[in-house]
């Protein structure tokens, strides 16, 4: 048995008031968290075929700790991921900073607990002499194998004179899981360290 039209009516109005009201509501919670500065993307990373995993390029998110330990400040990241000053008091000026050291590491130097004044690369380039900038290239769980390959791929290119490379304990088992089945280079060593598959929503939501 067909309904009839006046039930057929009332089933769509009811539909689109449930379509509508979701839509007002979803829109009322993006505005509400852009407000507050707590939009889906806490200390993000994307896959990357070489490098495992990689800071989003130009992206910026306000730091929060569930805890309450710490955050509350901006983290921001440039065209190439680097960790950057996100109030633009220290950038890098190529005319006056002839000598760029760059700062490699794991989230020890990529300091996403810290503001960026108080971060390892923070204060160095506070205190450095006038004609040097140091980069922060630090992104959390790297180890050496992936710094080299960083170093190949992304810093080398700009000669840096100086690099500084912060290791820690864990380096070497971080490394032997980095390495395991890691296609070797004529070197004999890793020539890319694949991460996992990324996900296409992931990518769309990061870039509302």
């Amino acid at each position: 048995m067909n309904p009839s039209p006046s039930r057929m009516r009332r089933w769509l109005a009811n539909a689109a008031l449930f379509g509508v009201s979701t839509l007002v509501g979803f829109a009322f919670l993006e505005g509400t968290l852009r407000v507050l500065d707590m939009g889906f993307g806490e200390q993000p990373l994307l896959s990357d075929a070489y490098l495992h995993h990689r800071h989003p390029p130009d992206y910026r998110y306000r730091r929060r700790d569930g805890r309450g330990e710490f955050g509350g400040f901006i983290i921001a990241y440039d065209s190439q991921g680097r960790v950057i000053d996100p109030d633009a008091r220290q950038v890098a000026d190529p005319v006056r900073h002839h000598r760029r050291v760059a700062v490699l590491g794991d989230s020890m130097v990529e300091a996403s607990q810290v503001a960026y004044r108080d971060s390892f690369v923070g204060l160095l380039n506070a205190r450095a002499a006038p004609d040097v900038f140091a980069d922060n290239w630090g992104v959390s769980s790297y180890s050496p194998v992936i710094y080299r390959l960083q170093w190949q791929r992304e810093i080398a290119a700009g000669k840096p004179p100086l690099a500084i490379v912060m290791l820690y304990s864990n380096d070497v088992a971080d490394d032997a899981i980095y390495a395991a089945g890691a296609p070797l280079d004529a070197a004999g060593l890793p020539g890319a360290v694949a991460g996992p598959p990324d996900s296409t929503l992931v990518r769309a939501l990061r870039g509302l």
